[in-house]
């Protein structure tokens, strides 16, 4: 056994959903049995486009790779020299190679190296070629179907948040910095957190959720508006917090969609309506 072995889990992971979980933690298993670092090799960005946006940022992609046991996560320019690298030459050199994996493991619908030639059978045969152990896993299905990133993306798209959660296994979430808005929620008496969705994401429904945000290590419960346009925003009304969050890091997840946007003939309307969210909100809270 050579120095620093690892089992390495291959994948771009978007979501950490259940199926990805199931590659991480055959690569953990692994791992723990043979003395060997659990290790993740990824892209900072996806080698094919996808429709809409991605579920996580690379950030919190990483974030929860960690989470679930991976000790070395790996994230791989997708530029050019890479785009055109062959799959046998992805291997050898940053898997087999730069990483000296003893075990490989990836979905049944892995795909790498140019044009997305090699599979999971041609990893496979090099695995074998190279004396490294490999390991398949077959696809996660429920009632709906396969479970795969492309679902979960509609799902996101049309605010079927618990359906989500039940997908990726914990909480659809993003992170961000709470910056400066209008202030118009302060005008009204309900004062908000501004959090802008990151441009790479997909975009949530448009509307109203119960939510939780998580701010200094704290989860706090609340009502948010989530409002498309040229810069999405998810604007946050925390219950029981009202100090001051400006500038700071949170994660925001989308819990339960409770109304679609819509226009208001007044503000007082739109002070009522509030209201009623927020009320909305805690007893769904309350039945859960």
């Amino acid at each position: 056994m050579r120095k620093n072995e690892r089992a390495v889990a291959l994948g771009f992971f978007d979501g950490v959903h259940l199926a990805h979980r199931k590659v991480l933690s055959c690569a953990k298993r692994y791992a723990d049995s043979h003395g060997l670092i659990p290790a993740a090799v990824t892209f900072d960005r996806p080698p094919r486009a996808e429709k809409g946006g991605l579920i996580r940022t690379v950030r919190d992609r990483v974030s929860l790779m960690e989470e679930s046991g991976i000790r070395e996560v790996r994230v791989l320019p997708f530029d050019e020299t890479l785009r055109q690298t062959e799959p046998e030459d992805f291997l050898r050199q940053y898997v087999f190679g730069e990483l000296s994996a003893a075990y490989c493991v990836a979905g049944f619908d892995y795909r790498f190296g140019r044009e997305g030639r090699g599979n999971a059978a041609l990893l496979m045969a090099l695995c074998r070629e190279a004396g490294v152990v490999c390991e398949i896993v077959s696809p996660m299905e429920d009632g709906a179907g396969k479970l795969s990133s492309t679902r979960i993306r509609e799902l996101i798209a049309c605010g079927a948040m618990e359906e989500v959660q039940e997908q990726l296994g914990l909480p659809y979430f993003f992170s961000g910095e709470v910056i400066h808005g209008k202030a118009l929620g302060r005008t009204l008496g309900f004062p908000t957190m501004n959090v802008p969705i990151p441009e790479e994401l997909v975009l949530p429904r448009a509307g109203v959720y119960a939510c939780h945000l998580l701010l200094d290590g704290v989860e706090y419960r609340g009502v948010c508006n989530v409002a498309h346009g040229e810069r999405p925003l998810c604007e946050v009304y925390v219950f029981d917090y009202a100090g001051d969050a400006y500038g700071k890091a949170v994660r925001v997840s989308l819990l339960h969609f409770l109304r679609a946007m819509r226009p208001f003939p007044s503000w007082e309307a739109l002070r009522e309506q509030v209201d009623f969210d927020k009320k909305m909100a805690r007893d769904w809270f309350i039945s859960r």
